[in-house]
């Protein structure tokens, strides 16, 4: 990650929520079922990514935490009680991302995008399978049993897909920065 300015920083983060909003917004208006769950929403993941990748891993949780708020804004996602938690979950693949970027020296940003994507994962299908009964939210049982197929390896093949996709852009963005 390069040294930049908190104003750089604080406008690529912004770049980047306008550019998810953007898709979501077409997701919402346009897409189904497999078109927002393989195609947005790796989009999405591979925003918060770039945040990170780009700026640093507190925009990245910025943009993670903001991008469901966007969802539920658009109708792209209209469950609101479910809401929290996917901005916890993109929240955890920004923070895992960033620190294994920051401290795995060798493959960390490799690294990062599988760990993170996994706790993703694992944090939504432990969330609808668990936390939404314990705290009582009342969701209902033909609403929970499609969250359970969508929160758990879907949620790990976006973040997965995600994270390929901000590889690729990165190794782009890299080659140009050295020819310059």
């Amino acid at each position: 990650m390069e040294k930049i300015s908190n104003t750089k920083k604080l406008t690529r983060s912004a770049m980047l929520l306008a550019f998810a909003f953007v898709i979501i917004l077409i997701g919402a208006q346009f897409g189904g079922v497999f078109y927002n769950q393989f195609i947005v929403a790796p989009i999405v993941n591979a925003s918060i990514l770039a945040a990170v990748l780009f700026a640093d891993t507190k925009y990245g949780v910025l943009v993670g935490l903001l991008t469901p708020v966007l969802a539920l804004i658009t109708g792209q996602f209209n469950i609101p009680p479910f809401t929290p938690f996917i901005m916890v979950g993109n929240a955890l693949l920004a923070l895992s991302f960033g620190l294994s970027a920051k401290y795995f020296i060798s493959g960390g940003k490799y690294i990062g995008i599988i760990i993170g994507a996994i706790i993703k994962a694992l944090f939504l299908s432990f969330s609808v399978n668990y936390l939404v009964s314990l705290f009582g939210i009342g969701i209902p049982a033909k609403v929970i049993s499609k969250l359970k197929i969508v929160m758990s390896y879907n949620q790990a093949y976006t973040a997965l897909a995600g994270g390929i996709i901000v590889l690729l852009l990165y190794e782009v963005y890299k080659r140009v920065e050295k020819a310059k």
